[in-house]
C-alpha cells in the first residue's frame, strides 16, 4: 500500500538493510499516512477525528548536516538549502495546513484524509 506513487517497504521497516535519509524519511511519512487511515477506520461512531497533513515546503534544519555526514548527503543539502530558503513557507505559513486540519469545520466530514 502506498501514497502519491511511495510504497512501504514492509520488508525493512526499520531500514536495518538499507539505509537513505530521504527513504527513511519518505517512509516514516507513508507510515503516518497509513496509521492515520487505520485509526480513522477504528473510530467510526466516536466523536474524534483524524487527519494527516503535509504543511509543504516548509524552512527548517531538516537538510542540515555535519561535516561526518556522507559527501552525497552534504552535496544534495548545500542544493537544497538555498532552494528552501528562497521558497520555502514561513513556520507561520507552515502551520496554517495543521490550524486548518483543527478548525474547520469540513475536516470531521473526512475522517483519515490526508490535508496538503
Amino acid at each position: 500500500m502506498g501514497h502519491k506513487g511511495v510504497k512501504m517497504n514492509w520488508d525493512d521497516l526499520q531500514s536495518e538493510k538499507n539505509y537513505g535519509s530521504f527513504f527513511a524519511y519518505r517512509q516514516s511519512k507513508l507510515a503516518n499516512v497509513l496509521f492515520t487511515i487505520e485509526l480513522a477506520d477504528r473510530l467510526k461512531g466516536t466523536n474524534v477525528t483524524v487527519c494527516s497533513l503535509h504543511p509543504g515546503a516548509v524552512k527548517t534544519e531538516i537538510v542540515r548536516t555535519n561535516e561526518s555526514s556522507p559527501l552525497s548527503s552534504r552535496l544534495l543539502a548545500s542544493i537544497v538549502r538555498p532552494i528552501f530558503s528562497l521558497f520555502g513557507k514561513s513556520s507561520a505559513q507552515g502551520a496554517l495546513t495543521s490550524i486548518y486540519c483543527a478548525t474547520h469545520e469540513d475536516v470531521p466530514k473526512n475522517p483519515g484524509a490526508y490535508y496538503e
